[in-house]
């Protein structure tokens, strides 16, 4: 079985499956269709089907199945003499213009021998050739003498083929098939045999709107421009390489260029960021700075990495410390002055903690100490004190829940991934 392809208000849609088993002794020829595929069948399942028969014994191998298309538009009008309708056999010669009145005349002259007149209205196929109909306006001039044989004359005013919208298949030439506004702008183009990196493609279609924004589809992908002619959006195959393309209107740019590689260009200047697969099939983000609004949840460790300053074929990696409480803390170093020191939380620190959760950890500087405690506290900070009224300095460090947080849930429903064991890498 072999399917075919016909096109239909210029869509290619495929509508036929010819059966080659066809009965013993049936005259074959080749089947041409409209998109130039050759199939040797029967007249009959040829002309079912939507193709054009070139008869018994015919091949492929010696038949140009290549489409053609039409460009004759048929022309009907009225034609009276004196105000009585004409019914005669009259002779005309039409001619296009692509002004009402002077101009250039557009193709050559059709001429008429035998125009059937009957009642004053006449129908005639008119061919003035693809070139003459490039969406802009046109006008029929029509010469006429009746009965055919006599002196033509010239009618006048010219008559407008108003521009509706029309399609229009191209052969010969890149343009395939267009379709134009009233204003003569082709809003839709099948285009073939350029390239798209010298303005068109290999093979596809481009549609416009009113405001100048494109959409182009072709071979090598999809790519939207916005009226200015920038690119705004684009899926791309290339080679080896499928990307994506995006533009922001503040001019910051979305790629993915490579398999398993997005990167996200600021508006100017050098800042990006990106997500990588690494040949090692890890997985990295950079960027200069990262924000995340919520909450960041990882199945490993939360590491800093940075090169060994002592040995450069190696990294330190810390990782960050944990616990089930979503805690904060600030530290520094005090002295006491006859057994007592004031500590003042610094007054962002002071801002995001529950006073109810603090906790104060002391380091004395000295073997004299003796009962170093922490003896008041508040969200405001801490006095500490010993017992024997040194004097001394000390190390402290504070630790509290982060104020809003104070509920904080260690153990939760699983969501988003299958319950299993993380494996932690290096």
């Amino acid at each position: 079985m072999m399917l075919g392809k016909v096109l239909v208000a210029g869509t290619f849609v495929t509508t036929l499956a010819l059966t080659a088993n066809l009965s013993a002794g049936t005259p074959t020829g080749v089947c041409c269709f409209i998109d130039g595929a050759c199939v040797i069948t029967d007249a009959g399942s040829c002309t079912s089907g939507g193709g054009d028969y070139l008869g018994d014994g015919t091949n492929c191998g010696d038949e140009d199945c290549y489409y053609t298309p039409a460009t004759a538009i048929n022309y009907q009008g009225q034609l009276a003499q004196a105000g009585v309708p004409v019914d005669d056999i009259c002779e005309a010669t039409f001619t296009l213009w692509d002004a009402e009145a002077g101009g250039t005349q557009l193709g050559s002259a059709v001429t008429v021998t035998d125009l059937n007149v009957v009642d004053g209205v006449f129908s005639t196929a008119l061919d003035f050739g693809m070139a003459a109909f490039a969406g802009r306006e046109r006008w029929l001039e029509i010469s006429v003498g009746c009965p055919a044989g006599s002196s033509l004359t010239t009618l006048s005013p010219r008559q407008p083929l108003l521009a509706a919208p029309y399609a229009i298949m191209a052969a010969g030439s890149n343009q395939l098939f267009q379709v134009f506004d009233p204003s003569g702008f082709p809003r839709v183009q099948l285009e073939a045999g350029v390239d798209y990196e010298t303005g068109a493609f290999d093979g596809g279609l481009l549609v416009t709107h009113s405001s100048g924004a494109q959409v182009e589809l072709g071979g090598d992908g999809i790519w939207i421009q916005d009226p200015a002619e920038e690119d705004i959006f684009g899926l791309w195959n290339e080679g080896s390489q499928v990307g994506m393309f995006m533009r922001h209107p503040n001019g910051s740019e979305g790629l993915s260029a490579q398999p398993g590689t997005v990167i996200v260009r600021a508006p100017s200047g050098p800042g990006f960021a990106g997500l990588f697969i690494q040949p090692d099939g890890r997985g990295r983000v950079q960027a200069d700075d990262i924000f995340i609004s919520g909450d960041l949840h990882v199945g490993g460790l939360k590491n800093f990495r940075i090169p060994n300053p002592n040995d450069p074929s190696t990294d330190l990696v810390y990782t960050c410390p944990e616990g089930p409480e979503a805690a904060v803390y600030v530290r520094g170093t005090a002295k006491l002055e006859s057994g007592r020191a004031v500590i003042s939380f610094p007054d962002h620190f002071a801002s995001i903690i529950d006073a109810t959760s603090i906790t104060v950890h002391l380091t004395p500087h000295s073997v004299d100490s003796i009962g170093l405690a922490a003896i008041e506290r508040s969200e405001q900070g801490f006095v500490a004190a010993d017992r024997e009224g040194g004097t001394y300095e000390f190390d402290y460090r504070v630790m509290a829940v982060r104020k809003g947080y104070e509920n904080y849930k260690v153990v939760r429903p699983a969501r988003g991934r299958n319950v299993s064991t993380v494996e932690v890498p290096e």
